[in-house]
């Protein structure tokens, strides 16, 4: 699991974390597993298993600490090809070696314990005891070790404990895979995803965060992201937001002339919430990656008046008491916006923590029509359904270059189109409908990654 899990993430900063990329993953992982079984099956039939078993976990230990290297330096270079089929083989490079070598050691280490009467019981003790650690190491890995060490020393680790413990378990050494081993975490060891321009990296279950600094001329800009899609884009320079969608909530909301409690869900740079505090606002920013508002702190000068809550948008809607004169969903996290937080049922609770002439803001991609729409459309349809009236406004002409912001207000005149979906919390669709969208982004950021390159 631990393997499946570095391995996936190691991928998101190119190919992000997308239905079609977890769906890769999976299918390689299962494929990896079933290869490996009947392999181990084939072995389990030679003479001195001992010594097979032993190399076999060596080989995985080599497979595994080589991952880092060749997500590194191979997958980029694959991510040139057309997104579906990169994503695949890069899935494919990265796990399936290691996981079907993993997947070999079940009927190997049965092999060394059972006898004809009593296969069964070692059998379920084998899968039982693997399936055991895989939930320790997953949980250790990801609340942890990952979130302090990162994907490429958490693998390594877990690479070299794999191949200790063989060596201690066996009493033996096989020493051309021992020097193998050392080469390749060697190769990996060397390896530092961290740019010249990098100011802060950090990678955790919720992906790589990182914040960079780019020159223009005498203009200077910092730049959060997460795994390589711009969340926040700021001039140092001049002190304005370069990202044209926060110019757009501010404006809607500076005309209307009113002041009160504004709600920011999704922080960011935090930069949004200093332009309101700047203009007479009280801003609560709700965030749920405790790294993200360290880096709102640290590196975008967040305003200190600003109410910082860490937790999850939705559940801090399911709890809130407050009444806010606005209220932002700015809950983007690379490609992917949670549905579970633009469901049905929480922008019916968002009407109610909404004053009586409050609106609610929503940045969105800049999709709306052909089947790249359709997460739009459900969109639109569960606003309704919920009682809200909706004026949209795009960023740009081009919906690959755009984002919209939906500018929402309670109206009991709204009409329901009843041949659109609707995202319910117990049928969440919204992922599925914004597919080929997130997917989208996701090439033009390639496109736009492989053009500096």
């Amino acid at each position: 699991m631990t393997v499946e899990l570095c391995g996936a993430r190691l991928l998101s900063p190119i190919y992000g974390t997308s239905l079609y990329v977890w769906s890769s993953v999976m299918a390689i992982t299962l494929a990896g597993l079933a290869a490996g079984y009947f392999l181990g099956a084939f072995f389990s039939q030679k003479k001195d298993t001992s010594k097979i078993l032993l190399n076999v976990l060596f080989s995985a230990g080599i497979f595994i600490s080589f991952i880092p290297f060749l997500a590194y330096y191979i997958v980029p270079r694959i991510s040139y090809f057309n997104f579906n089929l990169a994503v695949l083989l890069s899935s494919g490079i990265l796990l399936f070696i290691p996981i079907v070598a993993l997947g070999c050691t079940s009927p190997l280490f049965i092999k060394q314990l059972a006898s004809d009467t009593d296969a069964g019981k070692f059998s379920g003790m084998v899968y039982g005891i693997s399936t055991v650690g895989g939930i320790l190491s997953t949980l250790i890995s990801g609340f942890y070790i990952i979130p302090v060490f990162g994907f490429n020393t958490t693998i390594l680790t877990f690479g070299i404990i794999l191949v200790l413990s063989s060596i201690i378990t066996f009493k033996k050494i096989n020493t051309g895979l021992l020097l193998v081993f050392i080469v390749t975490n060697y190769l990996s060891f060397q390896i530092n995803p961290k740019s010249k321009s990098s100011l802060f990296r950090k990678e955790s279950l919720n992906g790589t965060i990182e914040v960079t600094e780019e020159r223009t001329g005498n203009s200077v800009s910092r730049i959060l992201s997460i795994n390589n899609i711009i969340q926040t884009e700021y001039n140092l320079t001049n002190k304005v937001s370069s990202s044209k969608y926060l110019k757009i909530i501010e404006s809607e909301i500076l005309k209307d002339s009113t002041t009160g409690n504004v709600l920011i869900l999704g922080l960011g740079g935090g930069v949004l919430c200093n332009m309101l505090v700047e203009n007479g606002f009280n801003v609560t920013g709700v965030e749920f990656d405790e790294r993200i508002i360290n880096c709102s702190r640290n590196y975008f000068n967040l305003n200190p008046n600003v109410k910082v809550i860490e937790d999850d948008a939705r559940n801090f809607i399911n709890n809130n008491k407050e009444v806010y004169q606005y209220i932002v969903f700015d809950l983007f996290k690379s490609e992917e916006c949670p549905a579970h937080t633009v469901t049905l049922e929480s922008f019916e609770l968002v009407k109610k923590q909404l004053t009586a002439n409050g609106k609610l803001f929503i940045n969105w991609h800049g999709y709306y029509s052909g089947k790249e729409g359709l997460g739009t459309l459900t969109l639109l349809n569960t606003l309704s359904a919920a009682g809200f009236e909706v004026n949209l406004k795009s960023t740009d002409k081009l919906q690959a270059h755009s984002n919209l912001v939906w500018v929402a207000k309670p109206s009991k005149n709204v009409s329901v189109i009843s041949s659109l979906p609707i995202n319910f919390d117990n049928y969440q669709l919204l992922e599925k409908q914004n597919a080929l969208a997130s997917l989208q982004w996701r090439k033009n950021y390639l496109n736009y990654y492989q053009g500096k390159n």
